[in-house]
């Protein structure tokens, strides 16, 4: 019980830290009303949405992140596919930092949907953002979308936050959506944050395990795991077809694709 009151205050006190550091910064909120001035096609959550899904409210780090991540999502659907009427879906899609741009760097998108568990991002993203569906999602699936109805799922810095049972429930409702030969593209923490395992840790996430920390709330930043080459392919993958990890990406998370099976 007491290491489990000492998780509790610490998270509050980290929590209360990024708070205290957006109330008193004069000088970021000068900076976020310029960005804003000078970006006014671009959707910029409140501060209290854009900390619990990014740990920051730096509305230039939020437009020039979800840009380049926007265009590097595009630049991979199009080396898949040059398909017209596409329909994307973003689980995961907190305020908008992605999805909204996707439809200014592509007119082949039929239908765009994002979804989340986070209510209060569901909202504001409906109001914000009205040319996108937006669904809010529990912490298990399913989502309401019809089965085989998806050409591309992507997530970004989702599953890094899941333990591993919701790891393979949610990859078994992606592959429910997604149509044959449908597309899926996550990140996730890997290899390139192997410094941060302790040697124990390394060693089970080289032989394949899911390293888990769960110091947080599943689901929110707090809450963090690692999932190394064997997992993706072995484990969590392992139903699907043409598993690719891709290294020069502008994530700082590892980026995988894989297609459903194609028939």
């Amino acid at each position: 019980m007491r290491g489990g009151l000492l998780q509790t205050i610490s998270r509050g006190i980290r929590q209360l830290a990024r708070g205290v550091g957006h109330v008193f910064r004069p000088d970021r909120e000068a900076d976020n009303a310029r960005v804003r001035r000078e970006n006014p096609a671009v959707r910029f959550p409140p501060c209290s949405l854009s900390t619990a899904a990014l740990n920051h409210c730096d509305n230039r780090q939020y437009l020039d992140s979800g840009l380049a991540h926007a265009r590097f999502i595009m630049q991979t659907i199009r080396g898949y596919s040059s398909d017209q009427n596409l329909v994307i879906c973003e689980w995961g899609c907190g305020p908008g930092r992605i999805i909204q741009h996707l439809q200014s760097l592509d007119n082949g998108i039929a239908r765009l949907i994002g979804t989340d568990c986070h209510e209060a991002s569901m909202d504001w993203c409906r109001e914000n953002l009205p040319a996108i569906e937006f669904q809010t999602n529990g912490m298990a699936p399913p989502l309401l979308l019809a089965t085989g109805s998806i050409d591309v799922v992507y997530c970004c810095a989702v599953f890094s936050h899941l333990g591993e049972p919701l790891h393979h429930a949610w990859i078994s409702e992606i592959l429910r959506l997604l149509r044959p030969g449908g597309l899926l593209i996550a990140t996730v923490n890997g290899n390139n944050l192997e410094d941060r395992m302790s040697g124990d840790e390394l060693a089970a996430y080289r032989n394949g395990s899911l390293i888990v920390r769960p110091e947080g709330r599943e689901g929110e930043t707090g809450f963090v795991s690692f999932a190394g080459d064997r997992f993706i392919r072995d484990s969590l993958f392992n139903r699907f077809e043409n598993i690719t990890r891709l290294d020069d990406t502008p994530f700082l998370q590892t980026v995988w694709t894989a297609t459903a099976p194609a028939t």
